[in-house]
């Protein structure tokens, strides 16, 4: 566990550093005047629904073993352009 010690600015703003840039947290204040942020995801009905549908899961799992079995594959820009310039 690492620890250090920041200051909150005049704004009530506090850096904890660009790893964490566009992170959601949950902030937990206790009648103590302690803090605790804890790290989120934001999940939407519509994720929910589709994460939960057997179909959507049965297409991520096809999508899995193609993505699997079909490799990306170094592009020739140069030879894309010859190629679509003989179809012209």
């Amino acid at each position: 566990m690492l620890e250090s010690i920041k200051q909150i600015n005049r704004q009530g703003q506090l850096s904890v550093g660009k790893k964490f840039s566009g992170t959601y947290v949950k902030i937990r204040e206790y009648e103590d005047g302690s803090i605790v942020l804890t790290p989120v995801e934001i999940v939407t009905k519509l994720e929910t629904r589709l994460l939960s549908d057997p179909a959507f899961a049965e297409r991520l799992d096809r999508f899995d073993a193609f993505t699997g079995e079909h490799r990306p594959k170094t592009t020739s820009i140069e030879r894309l352009e010859k190629q679509l310039e003989a179809r012209s």
